[in-house]
């Protein structure tokens, strides 16, 4: 996916040169990523040793 990306966008065919694409598209993915794991680990309570 990523080297697709990044063929692309340096390619003739693409609207705008942006050789970082790989890099924007691995940003997202790993913002997504985050916040879905931030929505199911608010819901879990740490139990602490007594």
């Amino acid at each position: 996916m990523m080297t697709g990306l990044f063929g692309y966008f340096t390619s003739d065919q693409a609207p705008f040169v942006l050789p970082g694409a790989a890099f924007v598209a691995g940003s997202l993915l790993c913002a997504i990523s985050l916040v879905g794991a931030y929505l199911v680990m608010r819901k879990w309570k740490v139990q602490t040793a007594n």
